[in-house]
């Protein structure tokens, strides 16, 4: 168990948090008690850190006085609120919740981590979708909906409906991991939402084990990426969707083409078995028109069907991103990759004046590599000047 409260600021309490993980002998009044007194104290608190991950005994119960004590954070500017595998949670607590947001008028930052709540129904959106569409000040905005099976095509259209009164939008992040009701129709939700807000510039997606979506979902899904041409930052995630393929990914790649102003890339099909060398090559020339990238993320682990000739596709894509500072390629378990493969993507991050300065590499399970591929590595990297982090990691 740990409990942390803190208080910062001599007579107005500006900064207030409580976290009670782990703990399942807690119960929901006196920890809610503490947060009421801390409402009653301080009409100028500017922020709010609220965890209470794994805590069995929260219940409803505990969401009402939660509700009520959100109306006196008049001033709040960012409220950070975990309820990660609280596992009692049901719609009629997130009633309560839903009511309390609609005071944060002020709000500029909100984040809801739901993972585990799998009690919550498609109307337990449609209730913090009350009070999300009051918050006209937010600016970032992060929603995690992980392993909530009930929710369906439904409630992720009915949370879109209430967004698209929130004109002000810059950085979005939203988690449906195993939610595995969701249809391309929920998809096709989720698209044309996304597109309708215009300030978006930071944008991270969790579709992981995913398997209820077509290659038409994927395809609406992309036509309506490729017109979020003002996006500087994307994370994209669809981690063990065993149906994600090599056509799932060409459509991302159609859309990334199209993202000319991207700062920022993190793409994982980390466990989607049927991505081989010919998705990887189409991601590699989509991102040779990518000048603005300065940091990319990738991962292929687990991804067995690709294997040298995927990578050295890649290193051609890498040559010509001039502003790269920062780049990490996660390729474990992909046991067809050898010596050669290796060798190929520290080539495609050599050039006259390299701007890198943080590089990680990881082949762990990779058989094919040995100590001949590792003494070349090392050489290689003797000319990467600008370093100033280095992550490798291999063996089995």
């Amino acid at each position: 168990m740990r409990v942390n409260l803190g208080k910062h600021v001599a007579r107005r309490l500006e900064s207030y948090k409580l976290s009670v993980t782990g703990n399942n002998q807690s119960k929901n009044s006196s920890h809610m008690k503490k947060l009421e007194i801390a409402a009653s104290k301080s009409k100028m608190t500017r922020k709010l850190d609220l965890n209470f991950s794994s805590c069995d005994k929260i219940t409803n119960a505990g969401l009402v006085p939660l509700g009520k004590s959100l109306k006196g954070f008049t001033s709040l500017k960012e409220f950070n609120l975990n309820f990660l595998f609280c596992r009692k949670i049901t719609d009629k607590g997130l009633e309560s919740l839903g009511q309390g947001l609609k005071s944060l008028t002020y709000l500029q930052s909100f984040s809801l981590n739901l993972t585990g709540c799998y009690l919550m129904t498609d109307q337990g959106l449609d209730f913090l979708n009350e009070g999300l569409s009051r918050l006209v000040s937010l600016e970032k905005l992060n929603l995690i909906f992980g392993y909530c099976f009930s929710i369906s095509d439904e409630g992720v259209y009915s949370l879109f409906q209430g967004l698209k009164r929130l004109p002000f939008i810059k950085d979005f992040s939203l988690g449906y991991s195993k939610c595995n009701k969701i249809s391309d129709k929920g998809l096709e939700s989720i698209a044309k939402g996304l597109k309708e807000i215009r300030t978006l510039r930071k944008l991270k997606l969790d579709f992981s084990w995913w398997n209820n979506v077509s290659q038409s979902g994927w395809e609406i899904f992309s036509e309506n990426l490729q017109q979020m041409t003002h996006l500087q930052s994307v994370s994209f995630s669809t981690h063990g969707s065993l149906k994600f393929d090599n056509e799932g990914l060409t459509c991302w790649n159609k859309a990334l083409k199209k993202l000319l102003f991207l700062e920022n890339l993190e793409l994982s099909v980390e466990g989607c078995t049927m991505i081989s060398d010919e998705g990887v090559k189409g991601l590699a020339e989509s991102l040779e028109g990518l000048k603005s990238l300065k940091k990319i993320y990738l991962t292929f682990v687990k991804c067995q069907k690709i294997t040298d000739i995927g990578i050295i596709s890649l290193r051609g894509a890498l040559k010509t991103l001039i502003s790269l500072k920062d780049c990490s390629i996660l390729v474990s378990a992909c046991t067809n990759i050898t010596n050669q493969g290796l060798v190929s993507l520290i080539d495609g991050l050599q050039r006259e004046n390299n701007l890198l300065e943080k590089m990680s590499v990881r082949a762990i399970g990779c058989a094919q590599i040995n100590d001949e591929g590792l003494v070349t590595l090392g050489e290689k990297l003797k000319t990467f000047v600008s370093l100033k982090k280095i992550d490798l990691y291999f063996g089995m």
